[in-house]
């Protein structure tokens, strides 16, 4: 998300009084972007393992086939 000349101006503003609560703001949406981030990607390396296994076992399975149907 892109923020405008005007935000930005009215971010400024907000400074002198509330400065200590917009560097907490800050602070907790990194914080809850590092952890969307890293449940994403734990679950991107459990789909990875997941459709590994079940490509092993698939390929185990048409090896056993195939070597019942040439004996």
């Amino acid at each position: 998300m892109i923020i405008t000349e005007i935000q930005k101006k009215e971010i400024e503003r907000l400074i002198p009084e509330h400065g200590e609560a917009l560097v907490a703001y800050g602070a907790d949406m990194y914080r809850q972007g590092i952890i969307a981030g890293t449940v994403l990607f734990g679950a991107g390396v459990c789909c990875g393992f997941i459709v590994e296994g079940v490509y092993t076992i698939y390929k185990d399975r048409k090896s056993k086939k195939n070597n019942e149907e040439e004996s």
